[in-house]
């Protein structure tokens, strides 16, 4: 469109000078229609000349604008439209998703992981430092350190916002720069009891399971001795 609209002003350009230059000859006599093309143009013609191109370059300007605004806002429309899907998709995981910086500032996150922390929205939570509510900081900065060579999964006690804890399973991929630093750390996290808690609930199980295991063996010899 915007080469074919080029093509079509100069076009008239050219005509336009030739015409310019065919009433010049009508109108002056003695002259050779060549140099009143090219070399001997009377001022006057000139100037219309000039004046008439003028007004060409503007109208190409402005009509390449007038199509290149279209364009420009379909395009807009089209990147908006794709970060509401992505914004849309990360809200939605049942996991919270979030992206740091090696000294714990929030870069990003999506909405599970503002909620699992006790923050209202992603801007709120923005506002604090992983690795400052983290309780175990010693552990999070050994965690950190060993990030750097492989990928590796952990479990952290976070700070929420009303002050208390909330144990989470941390999934984290760390992204390095050309020297071997990390840029920035993108992780996926799941609420849950925290290594200690599932033990003690592990432990509790089988304590219940040995109690009935020894109860039906107990009640069975009971009602065998009688019938034998």
């Amino acid at each position: 469109m915007k080469k074919r609209t080029l093509l079509t002003l100069i076009t008239v350009g050219l005509l336009l000078w030739i015409v310019s230059a065919a009433v010049d000859y009508l109108t002056l006599p003695g002259q050779s229609f060549l140099d009143l093309l090219l070399f001997n143009i009377p001022a006057q013609s000139l100037l219309f000349r000039i004046v008439g191109l003028s007004m060409l370059v503007v109208a190409g300007v402005l009509i390449g604008k007038d199509a290149a605004n279209p364009r420009q806002e379909l395009k807009m429309d089209e990147l908006r439209k794709s970060n509401e899907r992505y914004a849309s998709l990360l809200n939605n995981l049942p996991v919270g998703v979030y992206r740091a910086t090696l000294d714990g500032r929030i870069l990003d996150a999506n909405r599970q992981f503002a909620e699992i922390l006790g923050y209202k929205d992603v801007s709120d939570l923005q506002k604090v430092n992983l690795n400052d509510i983290c309780v175990d900081k010693l552990g999070r900065q050994e965690h950190l350190e060993r990030l750097q060579t492989s990928p590796l999964f952990a479990e952290f006690e976070l700070q929420k916002a009303d002050g208390r804890t909330v144990w989470v399973r941390d999934y984290p991929k760390a992204s390095l720069d050309s020297n071997g630093t990390i840029k920035f750390i993108d992780g996926v996290c799941v609420q849950t009891q925290g290594i200690d808690a599932i033990m003690r609930d592990l432990t509790e199980h089988k304590r219940l399971q040995n109690m009935k295991d020894h109860f039906i063996v107990a009640v069975t010899h009971e009602l065998r001795t009688p019938l034998v």
